[in-house]
């Protein structure tokens, strides 16, 4: 777990292997976590989170409670239509593309 200082957002990644067994019980010692190591924080981002069985209840749950998540990931189980399924509907799809090799030239060189 890490926060962002600049925009103060509490990261958590999934896709480690120390995190393989985790239950949707331990996300709720996951939200535990993040606010006494990181009070004051506005989002919550969690990366590869569908590694968790039923991760899309607690979403719901943390969605109502008025916080605010960035849900991560790279693998096809979080496609746009299966979304919509576990959100119902209370999401906003961002499909980033890889840079060309000119875009990165043009960040990493100018």
């Amino acid at each position: 777990m890490s926060l962002t200082q600049r925009n103060k957002s509490a990261l958590l990644n999934f896709d480690d292997e120390r995190l393989i067994s985790l239950s949707t019980d331990d996300l709720n010692t996951v939200l535990q976590v993040f606010l006494e190591l990181y009070p004051g924080f506005e989002f919550m981002i969690f990366d590869e989170i569908q590694n968790v069985k039923g991760w899309e209840l607690f979403l719901n749950r943390m969605r109502r409670n008025k916080y605010k998540i960035i849900v991560t990931g790279s693998n096809a189980n979080l496609l746009s239509r299966e979304m919509a399924t576990h959100l119902t509907g209370r999401y906003n799809d961002h499909v980033l593309f890889p840079m060309s090799f000119r875009e990165f030239l043009y960040r990493y060189f100018c």
